[in-house]
């Protein structure tokens, strides 16, 4: 697949502009957390930076998946490390249920649920891979980027 084929310069200069936008908010979001001392408010502006992180890494990702298209081999040790992250995965998710049914106070209830829900995408996501990983051994991002997506959230049909 020819790089032109998955996206255009314009797009590619876009996802450029968007790297460089997501750098300002970490930066701002920086300098916001230096002058807060309010615990609660500080976890969501934390959160808020590790967003605008995660979107930049993707941004960055896709510009070198894009630039340099590439396949990668399974081994052994990597399929070990991800079932061993899958297993830290599972006593997180497991632990994190049980708090949520034990906690009384409604507002750390919420982000608790949120934690729970975030990690069961985790465990999904990783569980996904690992199949589809053991069951081709080499496979390109896209690959690996359909499936994820495609097992975790529901994509609008492409008819």
């Amino acid at each position: 697949m020819v790089r032109e084929e998955i996206l255009d310069d314009v797009s590619l200069f876009f996802l450029k502009k968007q790297m460089e936008v997501e750098g300002q908010v970490i930066k701002l979001m920086n300098d916001v957390l230096l002058q807060i001392d309010d615990a609660g408010l500080r976890l969501l502006i934390y959160t808020y930076k590790l967003d605008s992180m995660k979107h930049e890494a993707i941004c960055q990702g896709l510009v070198d998946v894009i630039s340099k298209p590439s396949r990668f081999s399974l081994n052994q040790a990597v399929l070990s490390l991800l079932e061993k992250h899958r297993r830290l995965e599972e006593d997180a998710l497991d632990s994190i249920s049980k708090l949520v049914k034990k906690v009384r106070n409604k507002n750390v209830k919420v982000l608790l649920k949120e934690l729970e829900a975030d990690e069961k995408r985790h465990h999904k996501s990783l569980d996904s891979m690992i199949t589809m990983l053991q069951s081709r051994g080499e496979v390109g991002f896209w690959g690996v980027l359909k499936n994820y997506w495609e097992k975790i959230i529901e994509l609008p049909s492409q008819s």
